[in-house]
């Protein structure tokens, strides 16, 4: 390809969804997905991304869980939001890219929100120099009322108001806010979505003077003739709009298919009437199998809220082969496909596990997650043992286990994370610019804590609040580095007693100085209190642990050490400079994790007698 070329592009989200619930994209799956595949060897860049309120395999999903799931996706708009951001990062972050020929293309649900996007394209990006060259839907679903019709009672048993949900997310609803190209297919024999409704669309956009191409296609399921016929129709669809050709006439359906032989007519009829209702009666069964699901065991209510949780932390020895070689080279990329893998084999070992709440601290090499009730004794052997779940190695001594609040305002739902900055982006970092930019960002994150984001530059440290759940870090990564700060992918998770000290950072109250992150030895006074809380001890004998890690360091006053291990805090005075990239290094070393460093000044009455001014 010559040298500045710009690549034009295709934004397809990912099928499959329940159209009222999200999803995401599959990290575990590293070959070339068939929807993607086409554009790519026809010289296209695509991007894909996840949809806001996932849910996991329905049988193992509780009533509440979708119910959650389905909020996160309302709140996103059915999905458009993550489109409007995926589009925005777009532009913003990706070289090379042909602004002017940046499309949508999506399948079955996809297809639903591929419109969704192209109808609210205008209200979202009120900027004349950005637009979406055209929209391609494959077998859309884009009146949803007609596909949820027949168990609109189970939907409405778990979501009172989804019928009006429905009808808003509908993209029949919005036709008039279409302005770019759109390019339909759909087989007439589909019994998953409606062939009629998506020609009744097609009819009205054409009404309004959209410009519109409806393939028809004679084929009779939902998904292999998007990939035999509709997608190579879409780019040429696409090559002919970058081109600025003109569409050829609409082609033939069959109801216009010149007449054949009365039995050559008459073999084809039977023959296709047989296979739609080969069809019907398989989307009956797959319906009613969901019916009976939501029924009966699928959609169990999940544990009394007030069921004691726990958190186990167990210390990872090592990986597969394939995540062994993977991580070599990008083990962030990976930490969520390993988290999912071990996911999918919890749900089937543990009984009480709470689904999402896996953990991967590659920095610590430590995993947790929360369950309530009681874990299986031999529980690495369990995960070892599982053809999913054995992604990850555990070490067979017994897990860390810590209380868990599982109240609205616990202190496990109200976290503040600590990342060490790596390097600045540009020779002239603003730092007024990137608090302007990342805050803007980062409240794109639900759980993100609006105002939280402080940043300091000396000790190289970004500290944000978040809420409910730590999983928002990868996220929250991705959002600095796009500002203009790289970060350590693996934060600190603070304690609840040290979070106010870094979310007043900076005012008159707390002029202290903050942890240092580097690995260079501390400038500050020689008479001052260090402060180290920890989240995980992972050893045997915490207080031995304790003189181990602080033994043989000369700027540590032996005599003041001090351990509380209730409050999990461990403080020393200091003799001379602190290294406390040091420090954190033997505290890791000697199985202590999760740690905060702090610092404050000593009274004059217990600094050190050694550094006092003798009376006269």
């Amino acid at each position: 390809m010559p040298e500045n070329t710009q690549v034009p592009c295709v934004l397809v989200p990912p099928a499959g969804a329940t159209l009222l619930t999200g999803m995401d994209i599959d990290l575990n799956d590293i070959s070339l997905d068939a929807e993607h595949e086409p554009y790519i060897k026809a010289g296209f860049a695509v991007i894909t991304f996840s949809i806001d309120g996932p849910i996991g395999e329905i049988e193992t999903t509780t009533n509440d869980q979708f119910a959650a799931a389905h909020m996160k996706f309302r709140k996103s708009h059915a999905g458009v939001v993550n489109c409007v951001n995926a589009f925005q990062q777009l532009i913003e972050t990706v070289p090379g890219i042909d602004r002017d020929n940046i499309f949508i293309a999506g399948h079955s649900s996809a297809g639903t929100l591929s419109l969704l996007f192209a109808e609210y394209f205008s209200d979202a990006f009120q900027d004349d120099s950005l637009k979406l060259k055209g929209c391609l839907a494959y077998a859309p679903a884009v009146d949803p009322r007609a596909f949820f019709k027949e168990n609109l009672p189970i939907f409405k048993s778990i979501i009172p108001d989804v019928e009006e949900f429905i009808r808003v997310s509908a993209p029949i609803t919005y036709t008039e806010k279409i302005n770019c190209p759109v390019f339909l297919f759909h087989s007439i024999g589909d019994q998953v979505t409606s062939h009629p409704n998506t020609a009744k669309f097609s009819a009205q956009l054409q009404k309004q003077g959209v410009d519109v191409n409806f393939i028809t296609s004679n084929g009779f399921d939902h998904y292999q003739t998007m990939i035999d016929q509709g997608i190579p129709k879409g780019i040429q669809w696409i090559q002919r709009k970058i081109n600025g050709d003109q569409d050829p006439q609409p082609q033939s359906t069959p109801d216009s298919t010149p007449v054949a032989t009365p039995k050559a007519l008459t073999d084809s009829r039977v023959e296709m009437n047989k296979k739609m209702r080969e069809q019907a009666a398989a989307s009956r069964a797959r319906m009613e199998k969901m019916r009976m699901q939501f029924q009966n065991s699928a959609f169990k209510d999940k544990p009394d809220p007030n069921t004691p949780q726990q958190r186990a932390i167990f210390k990872v020895a090592g990986y597969n082969e394939f995540y062994t070689t993977a991580m070599k080279n990008n083990p962030t990329f990976w930490t969520r496909s390993i988290e999912d893998k071990v996911e999918y084999g919890l749900t089937k070992i543990v009984s009480g596990y709470i689904k999402g709440s896996v953990r991967l601290d590659l920095q610590n090499q430590l995993l947790s997650f929360k369950f309530f009730g009681n874990l299986p004794d031999n529980m690495a052997q369990l995960l070892a043992e599982d053809n999913t779940g054995n992604a990850v190695t555990l070490d067979p001594y017994p897990p860390v286990i810590e209380g868990v609040s599982n109240t609205p305002t616990g202190p496990d739902s109200n976290q503040g994370l600590l990342f060490k900055i790596i390097f600045l982006k540009g020779l002239n970092f603003d730092r007024d610019n990137f608090m302007r930019i990342a805050e803007i960002k980062l409240k794109q994150l639900d759980k993100y804590v609006p105002g939280s984001l402080k940043i300091n530059l000396e000790e190289k440290w970004v500290f944000v609040k978040v809420t409910d759940d730590e999983n928002v870090k990868y996220q929250i990564d991705n959002l600095l580095s796009g500002a203009g700060v790289s970060v350590s992918p693996t934060p600190t998770r603070l304690t609840p007693e040290n979070i106010s000290k870094y979310e007043n950072y900076g005012s008159s109250t707390n002029p202290s100085k903050m942890i240092d992150l580097g690995s260079t030895a501390s400038q500050g006074k020689t008479a001052q209190r260090y402060v180290i809380q920890y989240g995980v001890y992972g050893g045997d004998n915490a207080k031995e642990s304790v003189q181990r890690s602080l033994k043989g360091f000369v700027w540590v006053d032996q005599k003041s050490i001090q351990f509380n291990p209730h409050k999990k805090e461990i403080s020393f005075s200091n003799r001379s400079p602190v290294d406390t990239g040091a420090l954190e290094r033997a505290l890791t070393r000697n199985k202590f994790y999760q740690l905060a460093i702090s610092q404050e000044a000593l009274p004059a009455k217990a600094a050190d007698p050694e550094t006092r001014e003798k009376p006269q």
